[in-house]
């Protein structure tokens, strides 16, 4: 049996990409998971499994089958169910995703991102591998400096309009080669 629906067999989307053909390669194949992660349709009142896809097994070492009404336990454990619980007494998501979770037991143990969103009033979670750990904070903080610079140099800007009355000012890149990387008329 295949597992990619009638409608997707023999589609030019599930053919195989290549160099010659990568612009005609698809984004989004209706029906179907990247296989990178799992997707799982969960409730929100008992957080149990309602619908998960068929590559379950590959991800979590649990059968699709043996995870279908079970509670979000079976492969998250007491702690992070209760703490993905917690993420879900807010209305919005954007600041807890993605929660770094823990699946799997002893040396089969690893990080993963766990994505939570509603739609239509069903909850989805999305597993995705994670990095690193110690990339994350390194990373973040990379993001933090580098929006808090280009933020600077807009307080800069505007300080200097302000103070001399210029309607025009730009600010050249270090080195003196003349492109305008920041302009305000």
């Amino acid at each position: 049996m295949s597992q990619f629906p009638d409608y997707l067999k023999n589609n030019s989307a599930t053919a195989e990409v290549n160099l010659t053909n990568c612009d005609r390669e698809p984004i989004h194949v209706p029906a179907a998971i990247q296989p990178h992660g799992v997707l799982l349709a969960v409730s929100e009142v008992d957080l149990t499994v309602q619908q998960v896809s068929v590559n379950a097994k590959d991800f979590l070492g649990i059968e699709a089958t043996d995870l279908l009404g079970n509670s979000v336990s079976t492969f998250l454990g007491t702690a992070q169910e209760n703490s993905l619980r917690q993420t879900l007494t807010s209305r919005e998501f954007r600041s807890s995703n993605p929660m770094k979770l823990s699946i799997g037991n002893g040396s089969g143990q690893r990080l993963v991102n766990g994505i939570v969103h509603r739609h239509h009033g069903v909850l989805f979670l999305e597993l995705e591998p994670a990095g690193e750990p110690v990339e994350a904070p390194l990373r973040a903080f990379q993001l933090f400096q580098s929006a808090m610079a280009r933020i600077q140099v807009v307080q800069v800007q505007r300080f200097f309009i302000a103070i001399t009355s210029f309607t025009r000012s730009a600010r050249t890149r270090n080195g003196g080669d003349g492109r305008v990387v920041f302009g305000r008329r």
